[in-house]
């Protein structure tokens, strides 16, 4: 990652690689700028002649931005969620998270009410606004997290899509794990991971076809999100000193190789799509799952798509997904920090 400024009222600029899409940012913030790296640290973009796909302009008061930025007239209420992250909006900082657009138009709005108002042009791929009390937010990662799903949206429009899952490879071969809070996700990618699986990413890994026209399994490698109930469960974290308190008094944050060193494969071909489920059992199982089954499943963590045209190739990919690989509900048993050898028996 390329970063400089001349002087502290002028812009600062930082350039990411994002498995070869270049990401120029564009801030007056070093805070708003620190809370986007926490999700794209890990992307540099070292090459020379360096030139960007995606342009973010995100300043922290509306009056840095050279005109009037507001939501135009017309446009429709897209979606407006009751909660962000898991938290409840009221417990964010936020007013609210409403996403304007129009059926025929590639530019869209994030509102924030006063904390913020963003706007990206999915066919420019391009992203202005700005993040109001961005000292306030940054407690909570909530600037990079919002620019992520912004980028998410931007990044789709390129053949890159993005899935709900933590992901980990054995010899090659992919495993994805869909799974909502609580199902026992990211306590299955650490227990894989401590014993020699890598790892892609504990919440949003992309899906692509490669220049073979094949599935293809990319990393994106952000910190990692875990309980207390899960921090417990292995050693190396409870006797951490690399977790970070999020700021939401619920959860902590590791970056996978400060813990487990060399552990991070950035791409790898899917094989198997497992959905785990916590029970009481003591030995963890698996139930062969039908395509049926496991696509109806899996939807619900295709994340958010606004435009039409990609959604429907965002469906395409998920479903060719689904057709490439065995399917299974993952029973997650007492025995959890042994599940290495469950999976390797059907890899």
């Amino acid at each position: 990652m390329h970063e400089h400024t001349k002087n502290k009222e002028e812009k600062i600029t930082a350039d990411f690689s994002i498995h070869g899409i270049g990401l120029r940012f564009n801030t007056n913030s070093q805070t708003i700028l620190s809370s986007f790296k926490e999700f794209l640290g890990c992307f540099s973009a070292t090459e020379p002649g360096y030139s960007p796909d995606i342009t973010f302009t995100i300043f922290d008061n509306r009056q840095n931005l050279s005109h009037d930025f507001s939501i135009p007239e017309g446009l429709s209420l897209l979606c407006a969620p009751q909660e962000f992250a898991g938290v409840p909006m009221g417990n964010t900082g936020l007013e609210k998270l409403d996403f304007y657009g129009t059926g025929g138009e590639s530019t869209y709005y994030l509102d924030m009410g006063n904390p913020g108002l963003i706007s990206f042009d999915l066919t420019g791929c391009r992203v202005e606004g700005y993040i109001q009390n961005s000292d306030l937010l940054y407690s909570t990662r909530l600037p990079g997290a919002i620019l992520m799903v912004v980028l998410s949206e931007i990044i789709k429009t390129l053949g890159y899509f993005q899935l709900h899952c933590s992901a980990v490879d054995r010899n090659g071969k992919g495993v994805l794990l869909p799974g909502f809070s609580g199902s026992g996700k990211t306590t299955t990618c650490i227990a894989l991971i401590r014993n020699g699986y890598r790892s892609l990413g504990d919440d949003c890994p992309m899906l692509r076809y490669n220049m073979k026209g094949s599935l293809e399994l990319l990393a994106f490698p952000e910190r990692v999100n875990v309980t207390e109930k899960t921090i417990n469960f292995f050693p190396e974290l409870k006797n951490s000193n690399l977790l970070k308190d999020n700021g939401n008094g619920r959860k902590w944050s590791f970056n996978t190789e400060d813990v487990y060193p060399g552990s991070t494969k950035m791409s790898t071909i899917p094989k198997v799509v497992l959905f785990p489920e916590v029970h009481s059992g003591q030995k963890s199982r698996l139930e062969s799952l039908s395509g049926n089954e496991a696509f109806k499943l899996l939807l619900p963590h295709g994340l958010m798509v606004l435009d039409k045209e990609t959604a429907r190739k965002h469906f395409d990919i998920l479903v060719d997904l689904i057709e490439s690989v065995e399917c299974y509900r993952l029973y997650i048993g007492s025995d959890f920090r042994e599940l290495d050898k469950l999976i390797d028996s059907i890899l």
